[in-house]
């Protein structure tokens, strides 16, 4: 609760923890969007984006919020390593997908690669794709398979609107 000032406001230790957490987040966005910045920007994204990501969520909510079955998203599930293959950059990710809960429905496999755009001042994600992708289905476990990939054997997404990702964490 906090103790009642003079002026009715309270004082609360709780109010002054939060503030204090928040500072460092309020500093970062305070700051100007010099090169340091993006380059701390690119190593926030690099760190999160490895993982498992599935949309179960986005699809029950769409049955719950009774969408129209044509507007529904597919159920997609995908796996993001960080992998090493300085031929594409410094920040590499394979991603694995699969359709329907099922990793038996192979949906894709791509190449991530991350980078500072100075140019438009954000972080971002360029998508390669990998032809014939069966002869990699055992990528997440043994990423000497993807050694064979040259830049040049991968279409990249620019094609598609909205396949690559920018990210700008600042306000």
């Amino acid at each position: 609760k906090g103790n009642l000032m003079k002026d009715g406001t309270r004082n609360s230790r709780k109010s002054a923890r939060l503030v204090t957490a928040f500072l460092p987040l309020i500093a970062l966005t305070a700051l100007g969007a010099d090169e340091s910045n993006l380059n701390g920007e690119l190593a926030l994204v690099d760190e999160f984006l490895p993982g498992t990501f599935d949309n179960y969520e986005q699809i029950y909510w769409e049955e719950e919020g009774n969408t129209p079955k044509e507007l529904r998203h597919r159920r997609s599930t995908a796996t993001t390593i960080r992998v090493d293959l300085p031929q594409f950059g410094e920040h590499v990710f394979y991603t694995h997908a699969y359709w329907d809960g099922n990793p038996a429905r192979r949906e894709y496999r791509n190449l991530y690669i991350l980078y500072a755009d100075q140019e438009t001042n954000a972080v971002r994600m360029r998508l390669l794709i990998i032809p014939q992708p069966e002869r990699l289905d055992n990528a997440l476990t043994d990423q000497s398979v993807l050694k064979s990939l040259t830049p040049a054997s991968l279409a990249p997404m620019e094609m598609v609107p909205g396949c690559n990702t920018v990210w700008r964490l600042r306000g």
